[in-house]
């Protein structure tokens, strides 16, 4: 459980981070995850 919240919390920085330099990379990844 411990491992799976820092794991999901890790994949959200990263996802504003790439947000926040590259709107495309961000589609893609958004869409790799679903």
């Amino acid at each position: 459980m411990v491992w799976y919240n820092i794991n999901s919390t890790n994949r959200f920085y990263i996802i504003l981070l790439i947000l926040g330099n590259n709107e495309y990379n961000y589609v893609k990844i958004s869409i790799k995850i679903k």
